[in-house]
């Protein structure tokens, strides 16, 4: 249970969490975190002992043999919080009814307050802290490859970015080079999904939303560095190392005392001779078994050993001898890479100091394993008989630990990607408002079970043949009030991307005048003053030809022809999938071979730039900067916001506000996504404000009346040959969006690495 309600210094027992409204209202769409309005909800709550202690003394509530009694004209003021947040501070508690059924008691109430703010609770949490884990992978060219076709719309994707960073060649990247970014549409469901909503949408499942991806916006990445909770998990730590092992060795015709023989005893630890304890081992790297380390993630290793082995010799029929290159080795993959040890003693006791460092370069499946190699023998003087026998054991009167650290500190084939660090720092509330000011977004009330509806404005109300025809429920003795909403609004209307010093964004606005993506139009009301302008918490991309039909957005500021990386905000785009091109991918550590690639994987504005449908921008950019034949003007504005535009600042436009008798049931079961008819015209209602059937028989509403299918006609077209001047304004296509001009071509200088694109 997430959700409290505490009235009077009481804690009320809630069965279920509340669903509580999360519907966004046409007036304030663009600052939908700011709204107000009422909440009246019907809660059914168990008789507990705490909740019948409440009642009694809140509303005088008894159950005698002769009935139930309660004060149905008291009220209460109560809070409610979600997951620790208030989110109504001025909540009032009526109660209903009261229900005994064999001996089980349940009241129902009524909660209504003026404030619902989900908001607050989104703004405490950033989008990364949403849960990525799952997401978790290993840095390798396979798993950034088997990005480029996973499913659509959750995971990650690594596009192809020009990032600034020094790379070998125009067209060659490490995996360190690329990035990877998320999935818009998984973003929205895990903030809903904080607040304890599900999301029912049409729209979010549609393929160009699915393949709507956030990320990084420039700059130093993250990827420069390892995580320290990376670094952690790569520490192998085992403790209480005791070797325990005993030989007899025969001298024979074959191993003459005369001369050194045999590497008599080579001891690879195993279970068998050697028992330890695992102290630390995130990744499960280490075998108690065969006593080796898989190295699960490539980097640089110092692997440390201390520790005393114990050689004792036991002499049976003669009585001296010599014992020489005693060593403790490291190996890696089969083969000796490091030693300590090497002597000659005459001692039959020797204590062997193991403590030992040793760095190296180890890639993921490489495997580390231990040796100890008791030595070479010989007896002396040389003339004595054969067949004598000495015997030999070996002990750790201090126990071996080994420890193993990798000391990389940047990341690497094999590191671990964390997804979380490499989300763009967003709130979530934040993110939903600019997914509400992207896509002109709505939303219903939840239901019962936490079920909420999201859909585009226009998209999320019923066709104009299904209808509430409320005529007859008009309170004509209050006022009907008409107005025109245009007034109320701008002068001028904006779409905004957020501003960026990317190098192709600065060249673009500093000769068009706009920010690449953005829209802005004058209404025709004589008496809107000012600018209005929806601002969206990201920037879009600019997509640029760096070599044929190799377009990628450029992260870059440029300087006397020096290129540096440009930090800037997170970015929208649309996963391009796989696009024709060659280039080559290699290995950040250097490992070979490189691999030489034939498509890479693009980002755009369009969801597909040989052929698009759909821009993410709000305007088709006035200059393209990679060659191409087809364009579309099917946008974020044509699509999400043109047929509301034209509802509230057209002459013919109506803002309707007047009075109903609509009960508390009918409040309670409306839906805000069917049309309204009243006297023989079609309104979306928009709000229903003040509403209590206890005090006023009638309730406030606020109407928009519906005119019909004014959404502006896209196209999708084909440019014909024009011609090649760099700075000629070219205008767009004879029909196709008058207001947007269109010209196909770059700047041709050395420091934006292009040459001027031509078209025909």
């Amino acid at each position: 249970m997430i959700d409290t309600l505490t009235s009077e210094g009481f804690s009320i027992d809630l069965s279920a969490n509340i669903p509580v409204p999360f519907n966004f209202s046409i007036s304030d769409i663009t600052e939908p975190n700011k709204r107000k309005r009422n909440f009246s909800k019907s809660i059914k709550l168990e008789g507990t002992q705490n909740n019948c202690k409440f009642f009694q003394s809140a509303f005088s509530f008894a159950a005698t043999e002769s009935g139930i009694n309660f004060d149905p004209t008291a009220k209460t003021s109560a809070v409610y919080s979600k997951r620790g947040i208030v989110i109504m501070h001025d909540a009032v508690i009526q109660l209903q009814d009261v229900v005994i059924n064999d001996g089980n008691i349940t009241f129902s109430i009524n909660i209504f307050s003026e404030t619902v703010d989900y908001f607050l609770i989104l703004s405490k949490v950033m989008i990364s802290e949403l849960g990525w884990s799952e997401y978790d992978h290993i840095l390798s060219r396979d798993n950034i490859i088997a990005s480029w076709t996973a499913p659509i719309g959750s995971g990650y994707f690594y596009p192809l970015i020009e990032r600034g960073n020094i790379r070998e060649g125009a067209l060659i990247w490490n995996t360190t080079d690329i990035l990877p970014y998320i999935y818009f549409r998984e973003i929205l469901i895990k903030c809903l999904e904080h607040v304890g909503f599900t999301i029912d949408s049409v729209w979010l499942e549609t393929t160009n939303i699915r393949n709507v991806l956030l990320g990084y916006g420039g700059g130093d990445a993250q990827l420069e560095n390892i995580n320290p909770a990376d670094l952690s998990q790569r520490v192998v730590s085992v403790g209480s190392g005791n070797l325990n092992y005993s030989r007899n060795i025969t001298f024979t015709a074959e191993n003459s005392p005369f001369s050194w023989f045999g590497q008599v005893i080579a001891l690879d630890l195993t279970s068998s001779i050697f028992s330890s304890t695992v102290v630390q081992d995130s990744l499960e790297q280490y075998s108690t078994t065969d006593v080796d380390i898989t190295i699960q993630r490539s980097g640089n290793y110092t692997f440390t050993t201390a520790g005393v082995i114990r050689t004792s010799v036991t002499l049976v029929g003669f009585a001296n001898f010599q014992m020489r290159n005693s060593r403790f080795r490291i190996f890696k993959n089969g083969i000796s890479v490091s030693a300590t040890g090497d002597y000659t003693t005459t001692s039959l006791v020797h204590n062997l100091n193991v403590a030992h460092s040793y760095t190296t370069f180890c890639q993921s499946g490489d495997v580390i394993s231990f040796r100890f190699d008791s030595g070479q023998f010989k007896s002396f003087p040389q003339l004595l008989p054969l067949n004598k026998l000495f015997q030999v054991a070996v002990t750790t009167p201090t126990p071996i630990t080994i420890n193993v650290a990798c000391i990389d500190t940047s990341v690497t084939d094999g590191s671990l990607i964390s997804l979380f660090r490499f989300i763009p720092e967003i709130k979530c509330s934040d993110f939903l408002i600019g997914a509400i000011r992207q896509f002109n977004l709505y939303s219903s009330d939840p239901s019962e079970d936490g079920v909420i509806k999201i859909e585009p404005l226009i998209d999320y109300y019923s066709g104009t043949d299904e209808f509430t025809d409320i005529s007859h429920l008009v309170d004509h003795s209050k006022d009907i009030k008409v107005t025109h909403l245009g007034n109320d609004y701008g002068k001028t209307l904006k779409w905004l991307f957020k501003d960026n010093k990317d190098s192709d964004n600065v060249f673009y606005k500093d000769k068009w005048g706009s920010g690449y993506g953005d829209y802005a139009f004058e209404q025709g009301s004589y008496y809107a003053k000012g600018d209005q302008s929806i601002q969206l918490p990201w920037s879009s991309i600019v997509p640029f030809q760096i070599a044929p039909g190799i377009l990628v957005p450029r992260f870059i500021t440029i300087d006397q022809n020096s290129v540096k990386p440009n930090k800037g905000a997170p970015r929208l785009c649309m996963r391009n999938g796989l696009k024709e091109g060659a280039w080559t991918f290699r290995r950040a550590d250097g490992g070979l071979p490189h691999q030489n690639m034939t498509s890479y994987p693009c980002i755009h504005h369009f969801n597909n730039w040989n052929d698009p449908t759909f821009d993410l921008g709000f305007q088709l950019p006035s200059q393209l900067f990679y060659i191409t034949n087809a364009l579309t003007t099917n946008n974020c504005f044509v699509a999400f916001y043109s047929q509301f535009i034209n509802e509230v600042i057209s002459p013919a436009s109506k803002f309707l506000s007047l009075y109903v008798y609509w009960t508390n049931e009918d409040v309670r079961n409306i839906d805000f996504g069917r049309l309204i008819m009243v006297n023989n015209s079609l309104y979306r209602l928009n709000t229903i404000k003040d509403f209590d059937d206890n005090i006023s028989k009638s309730t406030y509403i606020e109407l928009v009346k519906v005119l019909g299918a004014k959404k502006k006609i896209s196209k999708n077209f084909t440019i014909v040959a024009m011609a090649n001047t760099i700075d000629t304004f070219v205008p767009s296509p004879i029909g196709v969006a008058d207001d947007v001009p269109f010209n196909p071509g770059g700047k041709n200088t050395v420091s934006l690495n292009t040459p001027f694109i031509k078209l025909g």
